[in-house]
């Protein structure tokens, strides 16, 4: 049992259970198709593709949540779509997800967009509008999508961060907060990975298409163990 043996490995090496879980460790919860067996040739949808499948009037329509952040005065409806445009070309620029034919068997996960206008900082005096593609993975399955053991993410705990701290004062040293943009999407999914999404109110993939993810997004169960 993969789930079993990294605990008890991780218990001797006193690491927490799950922090360097593999792609090859991954693969061997599965015994069932791989995506490039279930779809041969399949690669990475292109900006080009996605925004062709954009309908902002049905997404407006359909999205209670696009026009109240459309309607901010910080925000305003050309920095909206605009939002939604730059998160389609994030999906394509790291190669996230190919629209496919939804097999017969398989059951997609939901989607939707999340809205955020971010205050002004150094790098965006200006404050910025942005738009975040969020499967529901609460809809995933244990044993379908995942593992428990795919789950554990370890952070940092308060008493951590404040003994950071405390250590910098004491040296007279620089703290440094940094923020890594799309952190998530620079995770790779194990090919035998399997994870189908609808498109998002307002994105159109044609009748039976959806989304077959290649990298780790933001909403899925396993994205903070793999990042």
């Amino acid at each position: 049992n993969v789930g079993n043996f990294h605990s008890d490995l991780a218990g001797s090496l006193g690491i927490p259970a799950g922090l360097y879980l593999t792609e090859s460790a991954a693969a061997a919860r599965s015994d069932g198709p791989t995506r490039e067996q279930l779809h041969p040739g399949h690669r990475p949808a292109t900006y080009e593709e996605l925004a062709a499948c954009l309908n902002l009037d049905k997404l407006r329509a359909s999205d209670p949540s696009y026009r109240e952040f459309e309607s901010d005065p910080q925000v305003g409806p050309e920095k909206a779509e605009a939002a939604v445009h730059h998160q389609l070309k994030r999906l394509a620029d790291y190669g996230a997800v190919a629209i496919v034919k939804l097999p017969s068997w398989a059951r997609a996960l939901g989607a939707k967009m999340v809205w955020k206008y971010k205050d002004p900082d150094a790098a965006h005096p200006g404050g910025r509008a942005t738009a975040r593609f969020t499967p529901k993975g609460f809809g995933e399955r244990e044993g379908e999508h995942y593992e428990q053991w795919e789950l554990p993410s370890p952070v940092a705990s308060k008493l951590c961060q404040r003994a950071c701290d405390i250590s910098a004062v004491k040296r007279g040293a620089c703290l440094e907060v940094c923020d890594v943009s799309g952190a998530f999407l620079y995770g790779h999914l194990a090919e035998c990975k399997v994870i189908y999404v609808r498109g998002f109110p307002g994105l159109d993939l044609g009748d039976g298409n959806v989304l077959l993810l290649l990298r780790s997004v933001y909403g899925i169960r396993e994205a903070p163990q793999i990042w």
